[in-house]
């Protein structure tokens, strides 16, 4: 009982660090979404996510996913810490000069060859970021990481004012703002580990010592690709068919689903680290159905809430050339949502090193995604994106849910599911079907509804939290 009692304050207590950082980067970052909308054009905007989309594409490739061992291998016991975080710079080092051969003649492909500068510097700095962030994690140093997220989206939003708002710098003045704040947040993480106590960065004998790293993350490139296509191959379908207009204005409706993905990652940031205790330590591994329960819950409960408020949301942050995209947003928000549930169940299979089962799993649903994106998007454009995106997550997390339990028993009430999870599907197309009162009347009472079968989860959590405030007020009395 002690035991599982540490096990879930230390979950809390990082959850609670990572949400402070993440909720305070994504509100500032959602300030910026108004600016965007209304200093950039739709066209712009377009290739800015292709741009974005290109470097999430090649750096699992070419960085041979390497942060995800950084991470794993740093939190375990008996590890040479220095030789992991050296392998990790030394893997996206030597990625980037390869990928730096073959990039101008992507970025031809796709029209967007005037943005080679900041295309490569991007992914460098993205690259090193991701190694030396995840190390830090991996380090424990949860408090540090927060700040820096919080100081990086600071910065952010400060050049982004001054070059978009007042200098009104358009697209250039977005990639400066952003290789900014990457490289303040880059020498803050630096200072953060004290990289002056890891040196031999270019020794060649840490390749042959990590070559377990590698086994550990080249199965996971697969996957990272098939989450690529699951999340941004439409985009570049749209971009194929319609244009980098209508890419933008669908590009700019994802960032109302990053708020639920906020709450999501926040919660796998502080999972990841516990995931892996629980898997090595304890007998039962009965942790994962309750966080699974936990996590299942709040999700949907904030979805719905999301649905219901879309549109006030999509009114106050997009401008009058990108507000189509609200027609798009409610959809997504229940495709994030099944993505929240297949990355919980993903830490299934990387804490039991089993990262070619990831592989399987994510395969499966980019292949449904590839194939229903070729038949409807020429004929229904971004409405079709949407829903295959829904479509996608959706098989993956089913082939996760089945398949894992092979490693870890997870236990859920299988009518409860089913039954909430077409009341979210329900509210998620009811904007496109219905207007006006009937919708809104449609979508108040499937919020009711999921509020009234998760009442005892809300009851719950509503005492711990009162229970810590008691606990805060008597300990300072």
């Amino acid at each position: 009982m002690k035991e599982e009692n540490t096990f879930f304050r230390k979950l809390f207590s990082n959850t609670l660090l990572f949400a402070i950082g993440s909720f305070s980067s994504r509100f500032m970052i959602f300030l910026l979404i108004p600016i965007y909308s209304r200093t950039l054009t739709s066209a712009e905007y377009g290739f800015i996510d292709l741009i974005t989309i290109t470097v999430s594409l090649l750096l699992p490739f070419f960085g041979l996913n390497i942060h995800e061992s950084v991470i794993r291998f740093t939190l375990g016991k008996s590890i040479n810490k220095t030789n992991v975080l050296l392998f990790g710079v030394q893997v996206v080092l030597v990625g980037f000069l390869l990928m730096a051969l073959i990039s101008p003649f992507i970025l031809n492909w796709l029209n967007i060859s005037q943005f080679l500068g900041y295309f490569l510097t991007a992914y460098l700095l993205t690259g090193l970021k991701n190694v030396l962030m995840f190390f830090a994690r991996g380090l424990e140093k949860v408090k540090g990481v927060v700040v820096i997220s919080i100081l990086e989206t600071l910065f952010l939003l400060a050049t982004t004012i001054i070059l978009l708002l007042v200098l009104k710098m358009g697209i250039d003045g977005y990639f400066i703002s952003l290789i900014f704040s990457n490289l303040i947040a880059l020498f803050l993480y630096m200072y953060l580990i004290d990289i002056k106590k890891f040196k031999g960065v270019f020794s060649l004998l840490n390749w042959k010592k990590n070559i377990e790293m590698l086994k550990y993350s080249i199965p996971m490139i697969p996957n990272s690709m098939s989450w690529w296509i699951n999340n941004t191959s439409d985009k570049y379908l749209l971009n194929l068919f319609y244009g980098p207009s209508l890419t933008g204005v669908y590009a700019i409706a994802y960032k109302v689903p990053s708020l639920l993905n906020t709450f999501t990652s926040v919660f796998m940031q502080a999972w990841q680290i516990s995931a892996v205790d629980e898997y090595e330590n304890s007998k039962s591994k009965k942790n994962f159905t309750y966080v699974y329960k936990a996590l299942f819950t709040f999700n949907i409960l904030i979805c719905g809430l999301l649905i219901l408020f879309s549109d006030l949301i999509s009114w106050i942050m997009f401008g009058s050339e990108f507000i189509e995209a609200k027609y798009f947003v409610t959809i997504l928000l229940c495709a994030y949502f099944f993505n929240g549930l297949a990355a919980y169940l993903g830490s299934v299979y990387t804490s039991a090193f089993k990262t070619k089962v990831l592989f399987y799993s994510t395969l499966t649903g980019a292949f449904v995604n590839i194939i229903l994106n070729i038949l409807f998007i020429p004929i229904y454009g971004a409405y079709a994106a949407a829903s295959t995106t829904l479509v996608s997550y959706f098989v993956i997390w089913i082939f996760r849910l089945i398949n894992s339990k092979k490693y870890i028993v997870i236990r859920y009430n299988v009518m409860s599911t089913i039954i909430q999870i077409f009341i979210l599907t329900t509210m998620a197309f009811t904007p496109l079907l219905f207007l006006g009162t009937t919708k809104n009347l449609i979508l108040l009472c499937g919020m009711l509804i999921l509020i009234v079968i998760n009442y005892k989860f809300l009851r719950v959590i509503l005492k711990f939290i009162l229970s810590k405030i008691q606990y805060k007020v008597r300990k300072t009395t």
